[in-house]
């Protein structure tokens, strides 16, 4: 079942607080909730072998990274390495490896600008890609957003309209009472 799958992000030290709006930008957009993890002993024994976990490292040399990563291969979770170093330090072994070569910050060691910045756009990519693969999104709609505000309602309850043909009122009623428009139309179909 895609919706018991989890997405965990590993952080190296160094790694700046844009992997945050990533968490909260799923959890919005996709309900989806994912796990911010800075130390891999937390992690370690939620692991399964259906989630999908994202080791983020800027220079590839923090230590507890690779090891979370190699444990998480060992049990058959889907990894993902995330570096901003051409050539990192420590060698891995990961489903997929995404090095982003932003070179040298301006700043020595400041890896908020360049690398935290490459980071960002790369978590949104891939947040977006495995949401999809998840079953989160019909044609080019979220259909598990959070309805946290009146803009999000009232595009819930168009979708509604389109998707199952009902006016505008019964579509509210729907969407309020079942929560999302994923289970608005699985009701209203049963």
């Amino acid at each position: 079942d895609v919706y018991k799958r989890q997405v965990h992000y590993i952080l190296g030290a160094n790694i700046n607080s844009s992997i945050l709006w990533d968490v909260e930008e799923i959890l919005k957009e996709f309900h989806y909730r994912g796990r911010l993890i800075r130390s891999s002993q937390k992690i370690i024994s939620d692991l399964k072998a259906n989630d999908i976990i994202i080791w983020i490292s800027s220079s590839g040399a923090a230590k507890y990274v690779k090891s979370s990563l190699d444990y998480g291969k060992s049990i058959g979770a889907k990894t993902i390495y995330l570096i901003c170093n051409h050539k990192p330090f420590l060698s891995v072994k990961s489903d997929i490896t995404i090095r982003v070569n932003t070179g040298p910050e301006v700043i020595t060691g400041s890896t908020r600008m360049k690398a935290g910045t490459a980071t960002k756009m790369v978590l949104n990519m891939i947040s977006t890609s495995v949401m999809i693969l998840l079953g989160r999104v019909k044609g080019n709609k979220m259909i598990d957003m959070q309805l946290s505000n009146k803009k999000l309602i009232k595009r819930g309850v168009e979708m509604l309209i389109n998707e199952i043909g009902v006016d505008y009122d019964t579509a509210f009623s729907l969407l309020i009472k079942h929560g999302s428009v994923r289970n608005a139309v699985k009701k209203y179909n049963g």
